[in-house]
């Protein structure tokens, strides 16, 4: 009985090792495949790429510091490299006069070669492993992406929204959107909260007198009680310039929006460390932005703060 319990178990570890074995050969496989990737797009010696195969958030905040990045390296022309629906990110900076969109799987292939292979810096490229940097106790999110991504100065700031993301002045969209709120209720990096907190939150508003809409993508749902608003970046950017208000659950939504200094935006975080680690309002110097914490056995108070600020 022992022995056949020996031999299972023998069994068992070797089925675990050759696992292993396959995981890591298909590790090594992307790895290779990220770095081919790279190569074969910075190809341009007069060009100079930044990949951003991360979240919108991630990608923002490099976008944002990109002027330094110009100015210390003498670049002439530089490029954006990110995912498909981030590139009206690259329109939001004048540091950025291109952009090239790329797919999820050729994102995370670089990503593994930021891991094995790549340097933070390349002869006429940039990418940052941020898999790693994010391991580093720093006070704030933006510290690790200044010092060992974009390699400025802690004191360095973000450029502000370029003139060319903005479109004119539209009065009958305001007079549209004056008394509209728009709910962001999706994030990517942390768990969701639960639809019945927004659904309550949905209510009270519509009660107030607001029209209510849910910023969503692909398959996700509005809250109900609300209307679909399936929109790119920079048009959800240019309505919510008009909106009475958005309220965003933490994620790279946020980050965008905090580059709005005048809109009322409250951001809802799913703890305290990350409303103070990742408080987005520091990235876009947001003066009206709220930062408040999620509590789940407070709900009833945290849909009165809210309302106070809206209506105040």
């Amino acid at each position: 009985m022992d022995d056949s319990k020996t031999q299972a178990e023998q069994s068992i570890y070797q089925q675990y090792l050759e696992e292993e074995a396959l995981l890591k050969d298909q590790y090594l496989a992307l790895g290779n495949l990220g770095l081919q990737i790279v190569l074969s797009i910075a190809k341009d010696p007069s060009v100079f790429y930044v990949f951003c195969p991360w979240g919108s958030g991630d990608t923002l905040t490099i976008a944002a510091y990109l002027h330094y990045i110009r100015e210390y390296r003498g670049v002439q022309k530089l490029t954006l490299v990110c995912k498909k629906n981030q590139v009206d990110i690259a329109e939001m900076f004048d540091a950025i006069d291109d952009c090239i969109a790329i797919g999820s799987d050729e994102c995370d292939a670089i990503t593994i070669a930021s891991c094995l292979y790549l340097a933070t810096y390349g002869p006429n490229y940039m990418v940052g492993n941020l898999g790693l940097i994010r391991k580093v106790s720093l006070p704030h999110r933006l510290d690790p992406y200044k010092l060992f991504v974009l390699q400025v100065s802690e004191k360095s700031t973000p450029a502000k929204v370029s003139e060319r993301f903005f479109d004119p002045y539209d009065s009958n969209l305001a007079d549209m959107w004056k008394s509209r709120i728009i709910l962001a209720p999706y994030a990517v990096a942390f768990p969701l909260l639960s639809n019945s907190f927004w659904e309550k939150l949905a209510v009270v508003l519509t009660e107030k007198g607001f029209q209510v809409f849910t910023n969503v993508h692909g398959e996700e749902h509005p809250i109900l009680g609300t209307e679909r608003l399936d929109t790119s970046v920079r048009e959800a950017f240019q309505l919510a310039r008009y909106c009475a208000g958005v309220i965003s659950y933490r994620s790279g939504f946020s980050d965008i929006l905090a580059f709005q200094p005048e809109l009322h935006h409250v951001v809802i975080n799913p703890d305290a460390h990350t409303m103070v680690f990742d408080d987005c309002s520091i990235l876009g110097n947001a003066e009206k932005l709220l930062n408040l914490v999620y509590d789940p056995s407070k709900e009833e108070q945290l849909i009165q703060q809210i309302m106070n600020y809206l209506l105040s």
